[in-house]
């Protein structure tokens, strides 16, 4: 929520002394509006019913009763399920941050930018359609 937040202010304050910028982002500062939207009341909800704080004694109470079993292999296998999660965690907050930078309006800016700048070291007939004069 408050990356989200933050992103929409930078987004704000880059475009504010240019008109034709703001338009331009307009869809994009409301497509994360809604997203932090959706996410704030997600979020809401949860904290309401502390829901974390219940899974976490779940957890708890689950890992104190196994220890009592005297079933390592159980144990160790917990273990790698933790770590299973922890790695599927890092990844998912990697794919995240890639979905983010590689749908982002400034990285299909630069990358027609850098495009046009190939092409154009071209003849025009060698040019791809679309980049021709």
């Amino acid at each position: 929520v408050a990356e989200t937040q933050a992103d929409i202010a930078v987004i704000r304050t880059a475009t504010a002394p240019d008109p034709e910028s703001v338009v331009r982002y307009a869809s994009v500062v409301r497509g994360l509006a809604n997203g932090l939207k959706r996410s704030q009341g997600t979020l809401d909800g949860l904290t309401r019913r502390d829901i974390a704080a219940q899974k976490d004694a779940q957890d708890a109470d689950f890992r104190r009763w196994l220890a009592t079993q005297g079933r390592s292999d159980d144990l160790a296998t917990l273990r790698e399920l933790d770590a299973a999660i922890a790695d599927d965690q890092l990844l998912s907050n990697q794919e995240f941050g890639l979905g983010v930078a590689l749908h982002s309006d400034l990285y299909r800016s630069a990358r027609t930018l850098y495009r046009l700048a190939l092409e154009q070291r071209k003849p025009d007939a060698e040019r791809e359609p679309g980049f021709q004069q």
